[in-house]
């Protein structure tokens, strides 16, 4: 079979959704993830399901792949499609369960038999049409059976509660009263059956499964990489499955928890972790190439093994670089734990390669130096502008990939490899002169740490966010001016480009800003004088406020920079900033 499976190859069968569930027993496989689906998806499913029903048309659902049971197997296994099926079952679960609350136990029973699942003459223990994965299957089944005491007990137990709940809520809200209820949930699980309409693709050979998710991929369907990474692993993994899913789940429930429980967040985020650590181990794959370029090296057993075990090492180092507050940072000290505050702040995440390589395998003295100078050389790359760029994201990915490599593990060696991309003083400072700040947030770090450059004699670069209910913007041109107040800013071509220029900008205490608002410059130059912060006095010297002023003052802000951003220290040895 080709690995770009042809659907015409297969079996296939138009039917409704609901009667793929009552015709056969299904079940998710070890290796696909666990219930995903949040409000949003809810949302989508109900309204679209709803909105087809009252306007009495068919709705297609998309495909449902899934290959045939193997003797003595009696399950067919979902290769796409365990969500909506997932979210089917148990809305057609909440409409059983309010049958019961009606009184009508008999064709509740039914419902249950023919959807959710049959008891067992004998054992009266369910067999339940659709068995979810190892983490989901045992809350799914007895929620939907209503066993009692039923809790949830991880972040996808909590997104099938959930979705019962919001089920539970429509229901509640759209069904009409007795006696016509009944009629009511009986046209939903017939529409359900016959009338949400799913293109059913039966395989041959589940070991044909990556194949299939990738064809679903070139189709244009939403897969995550993770998805399609994680089934061809496991497809490689042989007689060491066990090891390779054992490692796998370690490594992205790591990321994950890390994460928080938004599903989408969460499918973005493991996305990340995968890019960052191939390249941090291997050359350069941006997202769109991170899949066929795992598929050209991983080939083997042994290579999935070895991979999904790298992974999971990967991970306990990659959570610190989304949680600044983690004890390896602590353990390095205030200049590390301010610096990659900072970074994490600004969300100057264009190195995390190169900080997961740095991690795993530099020195932790040279870590301790590395840390705060990355964060300089990164600034100077926001100011200057391209940091986004294909040339630094290469080289960074080349620096990232020399230290894993054994070939630089001292801070002059990583320097040596960015110094292409780290911007020039010259270039610095003719950048910085017309410097507009893209959010507040940048704006206040950057006159914060210009601040204590202006004020102390050692290098400042490594200054965290303040706490902005301390201190907060000001703009001194007002963003709405009065133009009769503000006449020497005379088109609003030229307030435009001012207003938000970094010299147009300073920083005052919460209180004294709210009283400033569009006053004109005249009635500002008190506060600025009482703030307290020499950058801002420096501004109520001036008796009016001019766009040459505004010019002038970001020349001397430029000069200033060179100093709080340095690109190499002077003494040319590194050291750690006390």
């Amino acid at each position: 079979m080709s690995e770009r499976v042809s659907f015409l190859n297969q079996r296939l069968e138009w039917t409704g959704l609901g009667d793929i569930l009552r015709n056969h027993l299904l079940k998710v496989p070890p290796y696909q993830r666990s219930y995903a689906w949040g409000k949003a998806h809810l949302e989508d499913f109900w309204d679209d399901l709803d909105g087809s029903k009252k306007d009495g048309v068919e709705y297609f659902m998309g495909p449902i792949v899934v290959s045939s049971a193997r003797p003595p197997e009696t399950r067919m296994t979902i290769i796409d499609g365990q969500q909506r099926l997932a979210t089917a079952s148990i809305l057609i679960a909440v409409m059983a369960s309010s049958l019961i609350a009606l009184g009508d136990t008999d064709t509740a029973n039914d419902i249950d038999r023919w959807y959710i699942g049959e008891k067992d003459l004998r054992k009266r223990a369910v067999t339940p049409k659709l068995v979810l994965n190892e983490e989901d299957r045992r809350f799914f089944t007895s929620l939907l059976t209503r066993e009692s005491g039923t809790q949830p007990e991880t972040a996808s137990h909590k997104r099938i509660m959930e979705a019962y709940n919001y089920f539970r809520e429509k229901v509640d809200k759209d069904a009409p009263p007795p006696p016509s209820l009944r009629d009511w949930i009986i046209d939903w699980i017939e529409y359900i059956r016959e009338k949400s309409v799913v293109m059913l693709a039966v395989i041959p050979d589940e070991s044909d499964a990556f194949a299939i998710f990738e064809a679903l991929n070139a189709r244009g369907k939403d897969l995550a990489i993770a998805d399609l990474l994680k089934n061809y692993l496991f497809s490689c993994a042989g007689s060491s499955f066990d090891d390779v899913k054992a490692s796998w789940n370690s490594a992205i429930s790591n990321v994950t928890d890390t994460i928080g429980t938004v599903s989408d967040k969460e499918e973005e985020g493991v996305t990340d972790f995968l890019r960052h650590h191939w390249n941090s181990e291997y050359p350069l794959a941006r997202e769109r190439e991170l899949y066929r370029r795992c598929r050209t090296r991983i080939r083997s057993e042994r290579d999935a093994v070895e991979f999904t075990a790298d992974l999971d090492k990967s991970a306990s180092y990659y959570v610190a670089l989304l949680n600044p507050g983690h004890d390896i940072w602590r353990e390095m000290g205030s200049k590390v734990t301010d610096a990659v505050s900072t970074l994490f702040s600004l969300r100057l995440e264009q190195n995390r390669s190169l900080l997961l390589a740095a991690l795993r395998k530099m020195p932790k003295q040279e870590l301790v130096i590395l840390l705060p100078w990355l964060l300089s050389w990164s600034v100077r790359g926001v100011l200057v502008g391209g940091i986004g760029k294909g040339k630094y994201e290469v080289t960074y990915a080349n620096a990232a990939l020399a230290i894993s490599d054994g070939k630089a593990s001292t801070v002059d060696q990583v320097y040596a490899k960015l110094e292409s991309i780290i911007p020039s003083d010259t270039e610095l400072e003719i950048a910085f002169k017309t410097y507009r700040p893209p959010s507040n947030k940048l704006a206040h770090y950057l006159l914060r740490a210009l601040e204590v450059g202006l004020q102390k004699t050692n290098e400042p670069y490594w200054i965290p966010n303040p706490d902005h209910e301390a201190l907060t913007l000001e703009h001194i041109l007002p963003r709405s001016p009065n133009k009769t107040q503000w006449k020497e800013f005379k088109t609003d071509e030229v307030i435009s480009e001012y207003m938000s220029r970094l010299g147009n900008l300073v920083l005052v205490p919460k209180k004294k800003n709210m009283a400033l608002g569009n006053r004109p410059f005249s009635s500002k130059r008190k506060t600025y004088q009482d703030a307290g912060l020499e950058i801002t006095r420096s501004a109520a010297t001036q008796a009016v406020w001019t766009p040459e002023i505004v010019d002038k003052r970001q020349e001397e802000l430029a000069k200033l920079a060179l100093k709080v951003w340095p690109r190499v220290p002077v003494s040319g040895k590194w050291k750690v900033i006390t």
